[in-house]
């Protein structure tokens, strides 16, 4: 039987990304499939949080961010 909570998270991500949904589809572990829908909206918001705090255009990762910062560190060493 399937989890209502489930049910819903993926509904969210199908609409949102056709591509995510398939992705973790074929990824994610099948047993994991359901965690992975759930934490989704998660990781977008904290992302968005810090791209948002860092001042970054929403094209730019934070990731990408962060490295090009300690890149630019590296070489004023």
């Amino acid at each position: 039987m399937r989890n209502n909570t489930a049910d819903l998270a993926q509904s969210i991500t199908w609409t949102g990304s056709k591509q995510t949904y398939y992705t973790a589809r074929i990824i994610v572990d099948k047993d994991l499939a359901n965690d992975f829908y759930r934490a989704l909206p998660i990781f977008a918001g904290l992302m968005t949080l810090l791209t948002l705090r860092l001042g970054l255009s929403s094209v730019t990762h934070p990731a990408a961010h962060v490295a090009s910062s300690l890149s630019a560190e590296r070489r004023g060493r």
